[in-house]
């Protein structure tokens, strides 16, 4: 059911004991939203905590609320339980979930409004974007702790202000946050940092990088050996990969279990990869989406590129 600013924020008001949860993998967008939202919670009163299935790679560390945020489900009852940077509910990972209300906070375009709540703002560049609005309407504080993870959230899913997401709201909410405390060059400079095992990764990982669509797409794959030695930075690959010239789409296949393969899309101009991720059960943004297989690495190659493939060479975005 979708809900208004005014609802969420009676929601966010009367909860007592809250359960924050983001998603799978974590990417900067959900770490930052979800750390800002439960100290912002604390902050009113409340009793929160802060769940990711995954544990969030190292370079957040940086982000104090982190040091705190569980993996798996502690053991209390939660009035309200808030999905947040979540467009699909296997995304939030494989737990058993108290029963309590879920109240979603998104901007993925392809939410199903799954959750008992839904507030969904599409148009908006991440979900820390959203929360930042929300906060100055509702004249909550916004620490520089807050900040400066509002800041890591915006700015990672917009490419630090350069994807064609990026809004005049965008940047107002950047600003405000700038006056609120982010600082801009350590988070870049958390988010940038490689370490020697991450480049020397690179050669191997890079080396898988194949093309097809006369060109126009290409991908690469991370086994089982390159997800142990670099799989904190696939990102890093990806985005190596989507900046080749004349690329259109770019997908990533990274080994998880066996027979459990995890998918990332980037598109450039036409392809909606949120629609090409909902083919095989996931969703996302329409230039950034993603889905789960199960299915073992070579078979998952085998499965989306040929689909993938003609997706570009039809010009589809739907």
């Amino acid at each position: 059911m979708k809900i208004d600013a005014e609802t969420l924020r009676k929601y966010a008001e009367e909860t007592q004991c809250a359960l924050v949860v983001g998603h799978i993998s974590p990417d900067g967008d959900a770490v930052g939203s979800v750390l800002a939202f439960t100290e912002a919670l604390r902050n009113r009163g409340a009793a929160a905590d802060a769940l990711f299935a995954d544990r969030p790679d190292r370079k957040f560390e940086f982000l104090p609320v982190l040091r705190d945020a569980v993996n798996e489900l502690p053991d209390k009852a939660y009035d309200t339980i808030f999905f947040l940077d979540l467009s699909t509910p296997d995304r939030a990972g494989d737990i058993a979930w108290p029963q309590a209300p879920v109240v979603n906070i998104d901007h993925h375009v392809s939410n199903p409004d799954y959750a008992d709540a839904l507030y969904l703002e599409p148009q908006a560049a991440a979900t820390g974007e959203i929360l930042t609005a929300l906060f100055l309407d509702w004249g909550w504080e916004i620490t520089p702790s807050m900040a400066q993870a509002l800041y890591m959230a915006i700015a990672t899913d917009c490419g630090f202000f350069s994807f064609p997401n990026t809004s005049a709201r965008t940047l107002r909410m950047a600003a405000e946050l700038l006056e609120r405390g982010a600082q801009p060059p350590e988070i870049s400079r958390a988010m940038d940092s490689l370490p020697p095992e991450a480049l020397h990764a690179m050669g191997p990982i890079m080396s898988t990088l194949r093309t097809a669509a006369d060109g126009r797409l290409n991908y690469i794959v991370m086994d089982e050996e390159a997800m142990a030695l670099a799989g904190e930075y696939v990102d890093n690959y990806l985005m190596l990969a989507r900046n080749v010239q004349g690329i259109e789409l770019t997908i990533q296949f990274k080994y998880d279990r066996p027979d459990h393969t995890r998918i990332s899309f980037r598109s450039q101009e036409y392809t909606d990869v949120s629609k090409l991720a909902a083919v095989f059960g996931g969703g996302g943004h329409i230039r950034a989406a993603g889905c789960t297989v199960d299915l073992p690495l070579a078979e998952a190659v085998a499965k989306v590129v040929p689909l993938a493939e003609s997706w570009v060479r039809d010009g589809r975005s739907s």
